[in-house]
């Protein structure tokens, strides 16, 4: 499976920087045909990917999501979101 996971990373880090931005990010979703109403609820959902909120998340955080290796803490996030959004 980790072959996979590093094939569809591969596609979606446009830039090769084994970094996916927000924007590399919007891309990912728009391909998926994954379309969400509030702008808000994009970045909750780049939050779980981007663990230590550096704008980005790295080929190995992707991995742990993907591979269900890592349970996200959805209260932290939703707690970083109210702070951010409120």
């Amino acid at each position: 499976m980790h072959e996979g996971i590093q094939a569809w990373w591969n596609y979606f880090d446009a830039d090769m920087s084994d970094r996916i931005e927000l924007k590399e990010f919007l891309g990912m979703l728009e391909n998926l045909e994954i379309y969400v109403e509030h702008q808000r609820h994009v970045y909750l959902m780049f939050s779980l990917f981007d663990r230590r909120d550096r704008g980005y998340f790295n080929f190995e955080q992707f991995d742990d999501i993907i591979s269900e290796n890592m349970e996200p803490d959805f209260l932290k996030i939703a707690k970083q979101a109210k702070i951010r959004y409120v």
